[in-house]
């Protein structure tokens, strides 16, 4: 018996690799990326009338955290989304739509780097080419 074994550091074998399951609040009835919408769902147990504040609210639906629980559980909050190319929001959303751009300083002034072709990965222009998706 080798010394990794003897101090249990030798890896074990994987038995045949199964899928993962998926997380107990996945539902294919999500429109956000990575299924936040339902997470708040599961963590609030299905709370109705809630408030959202959703800061970068795209288009109003798609990537939308915000979508599902204004449409079908009846919460009401505030979308900001500064992108002037995405005026389609109001004829999705009836939540309050803030058009400026959200720091965390109040009042500090920000310029904002919009990407016509791909207007998801608009941004600050202070964070624009600090993140994954700066090409």
């Amino acid at each position: 018996m080798g010394i990794r074994t003897w101090l249990g550091l030798k890896k074990k074998r994987p038995v045949a690799e199964q899928p993962p399951e998926p997380p107990p609040f996945w539902n294919e009835h999500s429109f956000a990326q990575i299924q936040q919408d339902r997470w708040v769902l599961a963590e609030l147990d299905g709370k109705r009338g809630g408030f959202f504040v959703e800061i970068g609210a795209f288009d109003g639906k798609q990537l939308s955290n915000t979508y599902l629980l204004e449409t079908e559980y009846d919460w009401k909050g505030i979308l900001a989304e500064p992108n002037p190319l995405l005026d389609g929001i109001r004829k999705v959303r009836h939540a309050a739509l803030y058009t400026h751009p959200v720091d965390a300083v109040s009042g500090k002034s920000v310029k904002m780097r919009f990407v016509a072709d791909h207007p998801e990965l608009s941004s600050m222009v202070n964070n624009a080419f600090k993140d994954r998706h700066a090409h």
